[in-house]
């Protein structure tokens, strides 16, 4: 059934904080639903929580950080916008589990309350009573057909195209480099690690250790070139071994000493590869089939046809990033426009290019 209530605003942007200007969104008490393979939660802790109230210096800043895509919708819950976040991820998200998460924004830097290993691991933790100018966020975690349908009057549908189909570009690129097998140890170092858990595997203050200390190791490791030297480097990195998940510590060691031949063996660039892959080389990665894409594409129909017509719709292609699958971009976003449509009626695609902001809304 169609809803017409005049033109309904689509902005399309190849990364979300393109879209979220002010003027877009009501002053407070907003819903997003967010469809993406990623939640975008992280802020950096290099930018000055106060630099969220200066729009401009906080996209110019956004733009020039390596995060800046997945840090857009916690300036939106500081600012005292975003009330509701209903974060619809596809099977093959799991840096969350699916349920319901109330937390505060504020600044100790810009951070959160929330004990999420998400939140551990970028760094965004603080504990509820340090945080000044605090606010409170509800964060819902779904999976279609189970995703509440929002009944806020002014609620903005935000879809991000690698929900339909994933890449995974720091994987993708050292797999190019170094191949496989190569991204596969990487990976084990990196990601294998129990703070990493989801759900918890282990408590909250014992993950928040575990984190400092596997960050301060890699830190050295990489500053001081420990690979360099065996001995130096097993005693640096022996405090590891009770880190990871279902792997004895002698398990530990030999594979923590196969990276440290990885390192020795490997050029400056190949470093600089492996020190920026690491850490982000367990994001989603899969991607998807036309009858995959058909299917979630009518789940995503099913899911309009429940709930209210938005106040906006913004899509982020996510194709200068390489999060969405060049070959797939076009025909994705043809379709998600194309039911738009037919749910809602006339809409009206303000198309903008990679290095445009959206001022004028």
């Amino acid at each position: 059934m169609v809803r017409d209530r005049g033109l309904l605003p689509v902005y399309v942007v190849d990364d979300h904080h393109h879209a979220i200007r002010r003027r877009l969104l009501p002053f407070s008490n907003v819903t997003i639903v967010h469809l993406d393979a990623h939640p975008d939660l992280a802020f950096p802790r290099s930018i000055p929580a106060a630099t969220i109230f200066a729009p401009e210096a906080l996209y110019d800043a956004l733009d020039a950080s390596d995060a800046g895509i997945a840090s857009f919708l916690l300036p939106l819950a500081y600012a005292g916008h975003l009330r509701h976040l209903v974060w619809v991820k596809p099977p093959w998200a799991t840096q969350m589990a699916t349920g319901d998460h109330e937390f505060l924004v504020g600044t100790d830097a810009c951070a959160v309350s929330s004990h999420e290993a998400y939140f551990v691991d970028e760094d965004l933790f603080a504990r509820a009573e340090t945080l000044s100018e605090a606010k409170p966020l509800s964060l819902t975690v779904a999976e279609l057909p189970a995703a509440p349908t929002p009944t806020a009057s002014s609620f903005v549908l935000d879809i991000c195209l690698d929900y339909f189909s994933t890449h995974n570009p720091f994987l993708q690129d050292l797999v190019a480099a170094k191949g496989p097998t190569t991204a596969a140890l990487v990976r084990s170092v990196y990601c294998g690690l129990l703070y990493k858990c989801v759900p918890a595997a282990v408590p909250h203050e014992v993950a928040l250790a575990h984190r400092r200390l596997f960050a301060s190791t890699m830190t050295t490791i990489f500053r001081d070139e420990l690979w360099t030297d065996k001995a130096a480097f097993a005693a640096h990195v022996a405090p590891l071994s009770d880190l990871y998940q279902n792997k004895p510590p002698r398990a530990v060691q030999q594979e923590l000493e196969a990276f440290r031949e990885l390192l020795a063996a490997s050029s400056p660039d190949d470093l600089d590869l492996i020190q920026w892959a690491g850490p982000c080389i367990d994001l989603p990665e899969h991607e998807t089939s036309e009858a995959e894409i058909d299917a979630m594409l009518q789940a995503f129909d099913a899911y309009l046809a429940a709930g209210d017509r938005p106040r906006v719709v913004t899509i982020a292609e996510s194709k200068g990033d390489a999060y969405t699958p060049a070959g797939q971009v076009a025909g994705i976003l043809s379709r998600v426009l194309a039911i738009l449509e037919a749910r809602f009626g006339s809409i009206a695609v303000t198309k903008h290019d990679t290095d445009e902001l959206l001022t004028d809304i």
